[in-house]
């Protein structure tokens, strides 16, 4: 491996440590405490998949329909997943922000808490693979040290 190519190794492996990981655990944490302060301000209603909306075909996220005191809101979550668990026609259990009705979450553990727990693994997987692999760089160099001293 050229010094050049080993350069470039480096400043990707410092890119994905220090940008990469810290990003992926703060909005992890972002949305594990967003979801937190949403549940005990928010009330349960029964809501209607109206359609399951898709960009590609693959991966599917469903709009929901719900009524609060006569008015008519729909909600389509951001999270879309290739497992389509929601048909069109399906009642969901809903939780609303009691203070603006249009702020809504489909009420099931995939998508009150999936976001939050998707990222932060993420990031906790990459944090894990850089440490081992700055483990593994810190004990060759010591060899290396090890060897040239002995020389």
């Amino acid at each position: 491996m050229t010094k050049s190519q080993m350069n470039y190794h480096k400043k990707s492996y410092l890119f994905v440590k220090y940008f990469i990981t810290p990003i992926s655990l703060l909005f992890g944490l972002y949305l594990l405490i967003t979801t937190i302060i949403f549940i005990p301000n928010s009330s349960e209603t029964i809501g209607n998949v109206i359609r399951l909306n898709t960009t590609d075909g693959e991966t599917f996220n469903p709009t929901v329909k719900y009524v609060i005191k006569n008015i008519i809101y729909e909600y389509t979550p951001s999270m879309t997943s290739s497992s389509v668990s929601l048909q069109i026609g399906d009642n969901v259990s809903i939780l609303y922000d009691t203070g603006n009705h249009k702020e809504a979450r489909i009420n099931t553990f995939k998508y009150l808490w999936g976001p939050s727990i998707l990222f932060f693994t993420i990031g906790l997987f990459i944090f894990s693979v850089s440490y081992y692999l700055n483990k593994k760089a810190n004990s060759a160099q010591k060899q290396r040290n090890k060897k040239e001293i002995n020389l």
